[in-house]
């Protein structure tokens, strides 16, 4: 067996455990969150911001925005490398990771600088 199909190999595991991982933390808070937002639902915009002021609407927001774009971006590295052909898949799964690491950056600056 060579270097690259044993390297190969270990970064499929260790996307498949993130993934998992990933997914298996994001279950309660998203649970939660639901939850949450099922109590202001139809709310007027201070009573949201209010709500989001709550140190754990604050938690939830800011552990779930991170998980959710990680989860979302492992989900769609492995559809654009099953999918797309190899030069472009490399840099759709680079686009894909930045793009998804701005949107959690910006979602987590917005709970603390946007509202409550």
């Amino acid at each position: 067996m060579t270097t690259e199909s044993t390297e190969a190999k270990h970064s499929g595991v260790v996307h498949w455990r993130w993934q998992r991982l990933s997914g298996v933390l994001l279950l309660p808070v998203a649970l939660l969150l639901v939850f949450e937002l099922a109590g202001i639902l139809g709310a007027d915009y201070s009573t949201a911001s209010a709500w989001a002021g709550k140190p754990l609407s604050k938690l939830l927001l800011v552990a779930g925005f991170p998980l959710l774009y990680l989860h979302g971006a492992l989900g769609v590295q492995v559809v654009i490398e099953d999918y797309v052909g190899e030069p472009a898949s490399t840099r759709l799964i680079k686009g894909a990771r930045v793009l998804a690491a701005t949107a959690a950056i910006v979602s987590v600056l917005a709970v603390f600088f946007a509202g409550g």
